[in-house]
Parts: structure tokens; sequence; C-alpha cells
């Protein structure tokens, strides 16, 4: 289908290189696209890679180089998802959040929150290119095992800063509070994508009572949670303006962050990818989707709550923010009046980062399955037995009440 885009050629290629290094000597002499992600790594948009070859000159003499773009474009085949995505204007809001307040942001932080953006098309098929974070060292963690302590540290500590930075930037602009208001739920969201979380909760519960583990119990309980589900979701995500309020990334899951590691494969630096979902509200939303949704049952989330709040307080101070920042009691008493949320990352997100690729299906098969969703995600053992103690958890916080 890309091939079929005929903007998309040498000539567009250099003007952006050109543009964005200040450089009119730069020469493409060569571009070559491809997929940039596999079946199940991305489910909103469609990804490719360019390779370019250029000459630049240095001085008196003309060098052969070589780079690469990622473009991201809304789903370019003509099917259900293209028109439910199109629908909910998410790349607008991912546009807007890269290229405006993201880019403030790590300006004031002076440091990486995710990749820079080199140009954004907004005409059908609205494309956004992106400088290729792994030219720069970084890559996906294995998502198959859940994120250790040292993944979940990091990834606390940079969401800390970013929600640091979005108080700074909503304290000069305060219009931007009002500007990201969707997120992965909202009213008069799709009946496609509302769908999918009802029948995937659905499923999860009627494939309860074939799991080895003790969970039959929880069967109906699960089942009148997805009739809810959509109206709990809803609640949680409410923003209480007498409360502490940032802008959430989103959609917190492995998916969504690439990671740098040093020689002795230790990750050392963190960026978030795909800031489609962001909205300004209770920071608990993206707590208790990351931690549901990417993080080892082992891991001590009690440490890693305490490290977010450090760094979100030492950032906001950095930054010269006027707003109080919360205690960690404060974290507390928002995730659990919002735990709901959580149920709902660990039982419809969870299953995707723990699915075996041979498993993964599209979303727009999952679309089309309708009455016959079959959730393959809740047959993976490692799925049932993360979430066969969540469950447990789950119901003591009153998730179910």
């Amino acid at each position: 289908m890309v091939d079929k885009l005929e903007w998309l050629n040498n000539e567009f290629v250099q003007r952006v290189l050109q543009y964005n290094e200040y450089d009119t000597s730069i020469n493409v002499t060569n571009i070559s696209v491809k997929p940039a992600t596999s079946k199940g790594d991305n489910y909103a948009s469609d990804m490719y890679r360019v390779t370019v070859k250029y000459t630049q000159k240095e001085g008196k003499t003309r060098v052969n180089k070589e780079t690469s773009i990622v473009c991201k474009f809304e789903p370019l085949e003509e099917d259900a998802r293209k028109e439910a995505i199109m629908s909910m204007g998410i790349f607008e809001n991912e546009i807007f959040m890269m290229s405006n307040s993201l880019r403030k942001m790590q300006q004031m932080l002076g440091s990486r929150l995710g990749a820079n953006v080199l140009y954004f098309r907004m005409e059908r098929p609205i494309c956004l290119m992106l400088e290729d974070l792994a030219r720069l060292g970084f890559r996906m963690a294995d998502r198959f095992s859940g994120l250790d302590f040292d993944h979940s540290k990091l990834t606390l500590q940079s969401l800390g800063k970013f929600h640091a930075a979005s108080v700074a930037l909503c304290e000069k602009e305060p219009k931007l509070k009002t500007l990201y208001q969707k997120g992965i739920l909202y009213e008069g969201m799709p009946t496609e994508f509302r769908f999918f979380f009802v029948s995937a909760i659905k499923a999860l519960g009627d494939d309860l009572p074939n799991w080895p583990q003790d969970v039959k119990r929880y069967q109906n309980k699960v089942k009148k949670f997805a009739e809810v589900v959509y109206d709990r979701g809803l609640a949680a995500l409410r923003r209480n303006d007498d409360e502490f309020n940032v802008i959430n990334h989103g959609d917190s899951w492995t998916n969504n962050m690439m990671y740098r590691y040093d020689e002795n494969s230790k990750p050392v630096q963190h960026v978030f990818v795909d800031y489609q979902m962001s909205i300004y509200t209770s920071p608990a939303i993206d707590l208790l989707y990351f931690l549901n949704a990417t993080v080892q049952n082992e891991v001590n989330t009690e440490s890693l709550l305490e490290e977010y709040v450090n760094t979100l307080t030492s950032t906001m101070k950095r930054l010269g923010c006027k707003t109080t920042p919360p205690t960690i009691k404060d974290i507390k008493k928002y995730m659990r009046e919002r735990i709901a949320w959580g149920m709902l990352a660990a039982a419809t997100v969870l299953p995707f980062t723990l699915m075996d690729k041979s498993q993964v299906v599209s979303l727009d098969e999952l679309i089309k399955r309708k009455d016959t969703f079959d959730y393959p995600g809740t047959k993976n053992p490692m799925y049932r037995k993360v979430m066969a103690e969540r469950l447990v958890k789950f119901e003591e916080a009153g998730v179910f009440d």
C-alpha cells in the first residue's frame, strides 16, 4: 500500500533532511521503504522505516552517508480498523503532542522523552515522520516475560519527569488542560472499540473455569465487571480539578517504550513512543496502566511508587513549578479510587503483552469477530499465572464490589 504514495520519494525525503539539518547540500540518491514493526507490535497505525542513502558536503568533499526515518501512518488499508481509527482523531492528538507539547517539555528538562519529529503531513493519509530511535541504540524490552525491577524503576523515573514537565507546561499554557481530553476511553468513542473492551473481559470470564488455577469463583464477578467496564473506565479517567493532575502518556505498555542498554545489558535510558492517547487527568491512570499491563508480579511496586514520587517532586522543584506535588499517600489514594483502570489494563492489555507472536491477531480481526470473540491471550499459561494472582488483589481492592 505504501508504494502507492507517490509523494514519498527521493525529492520529498531530501527536503525533510535538508530542513532538519539546515543543509541544502544534502542530495538523496536512494530510499528504501520497509515495514518497521511486526504483526502485534503496533495496532492503531502503520509503521514504515525509510532507509535513506544520500551525499552531503563536508568542507570541499562530498561524503556518502546513510540514515533512516520512521514514518507513522494512519491505517492505509481500507478496513474496519481504518474507519474506526480515523473517527477517533488520535493522529491529530499525537502530532500536536509530539511536535508541540513534548518538544517544549524536553526543552524544559534538557533530556529526551521520545523521538524528535522531523516532519508531519496532515493530508490523507496523515503521516508523522520521526527520527529512528533504533539508530540511537534504543530497542524494545522483552515484553513476553514482563518488565523486571531495573526496567520498571527506570520507566517510573522517566514517567515522573514526564509528568513534572507537563505540570510546568500547563502552568504556562493552561489551555492544554482542555486539549488532551480523550484517552483510550471517552464519551462517544466508536462502538468497535467499546465492544473490544467489553468482549475481551467477558471472554476472560468465560475462560476462567478452564484455568489450572483456582479462579472459577471469579467468573461471574469478571463478567459483571465487563458489563460496567465502559462506565467504570470513564469514571476513572474523569479529571478532578481539586486533585493533582498531569498530562498522562495514556497508553504506557511495553510496546510503547524503548530502552537503551549498557555493555552489561542493563537499561540506562528510557523513552516513550506513541503519544496518541495522551490525556490530562490523574497520574494514577499512567501508574495503574503501567503496573498492571507490563510489570512482573514479583517486582516491589512500593519501591517503584516511591521512585516515581521522588523523581516527580525533585523535577517539579527544579522546573520551578508552583503546583504542590502529591505525597506518596496522595498517589496511593488516587490509585485506590481508580483501581478499576488497573483491572481494565490487566484484562485487556496484559494478554497482548504476554501473547506469543504465533497467536497474535490484528486489530481489524478483533473488530470483525464481534459475537464470536475469542481472545487467545487468555489461554497463555504465563498470563493465567500472572492474572490469577492479580484477581485476588483486585477483589481485595474492591474492583468487583
